[in-house]
This record gives structure tokens, C-alpha cells and sequence, in this order.
């Protein structure tokens, strides 16, 4: 599904999850939360330590679209984001992030369109790297205080 316009993808998604658990439409013992609202996007935006950037609509790989579409996935998602937030969309980070999912294409258009864009490529920042294609430190939820200081450390 890779590169399919994003209705494509969730219909495909949605048939799937039909087959898998029926008309009930999720597994009775999965407790997902819901997403975060719109709203609370929005209050959080109004602090000033808390900011929301462009990541995709679909999240596809880059690398096998065509830059109409790149652009498209780069565009809609800072007008959703801007449109959420009420703040500017400044900052740009590749789904996925790797070398192969980017592409060549992806980076030329977050230089024009981005202040910066992140890879998943853990580095450290230095002077003079490429402002579309920078490092990140991924982090997640089930990480303890711990494994985070050591992701953090292991890139200095």
C-alpha cells in the first residue's frame, strides 16, 4: 500500500479489519485510546514548550512517489497542522526516516518548503550538515527515564 493515496489506504485498512475481527470492528479485548483531539492539539500548542510540525498525511515512503505527491503529503500536513495549532509549520520529519524510505526527491523539497527536516538516522547535529536531512533521537512511551538518558548519551 506503500505510496496509495491515502483513502485508498484506509479503505484497504478498513476491509482487513473486517476480515480479521467482523462487523465489530475491533477486538473486544483491545483497549485503544482514542486519538488526541483537535482541540487538545490546540491547547497544547498554546504553550510555549510544546510544538506540533509536518510528518505526512499517509505516512508513504517517500523514495517511490513522484514529487507531486511528495509535495502534496508535505503541503496538506503543515496546512492540517497550522490549521490545528493556529502557529506556524516550520519543521519537517520523513515518515519512517530512513536513507531508503526518504529518497533523493524528499529533501530537495523540505529545503524549499522546511526550516529543517529529521531523518530517523541517529547522529549527533554538527556545523554545516545538511539542514533537510538531520539526525533524530527517536523516543517512545514504554522507554523509561533511563533508556531515554542513554539514547541521548550514546549520541554525544
Amino acid at each position: 500500500l506503500f505510496g496509495r493515496p491515502s483513502a485508498e489506504i484506509e479503505a484497504a485498512i478498513d476491509r482487513l479489519q473486517k476480515i480479521l475481527l467482523g462487523d465489530a470492528g475491533k477486538d473486544a479485548g483491545l483497549d485503544l485510546p482514542a486519538p488526541i483531539s483537535p482541540q487538545r492539539i490546540a491547547d497544547l500548542a498554546r504553550r510555549e514548550e510544546v510544538s506540533f510540525e509536518a510528518h505526512s498525511v499517509s505516512h508513504p515512503y517517500f523514495s517511490i512517489l513522484p514529487e507531486e505527491r511528495i509535495r502534496e503529503e508535505m503541503e496538506a500536513s503543515r496546512r492540517d497542522v497550522a490549521e490545528m495549532t493556529g502557529r506556524p509549520v516550520r519543521h519537517f520529519c520523513y515518515p519512517y526516516g530512513t536513507v531508503g524510505s526518504i529518497g533523493p526527491q524528499a529533501p530537495e523539497l523540505a529545503r524549499r518548503m522546511f526550516e529543517s527536516a529529521t531523518t530517523a538516522v541517529r547522529s549527533r547535529c554538527r556545523p554545516g550538515m545538511d539542514r533537510a536531512l538531520l539526525p533524530r533521537i527517536t523516543m517512545h512511551e514504554h522507554y523509561t527515564p533511563g533508556m531515554t538518558s542513554l539514547k541521548v548519551q550514546a549520541t554525544r
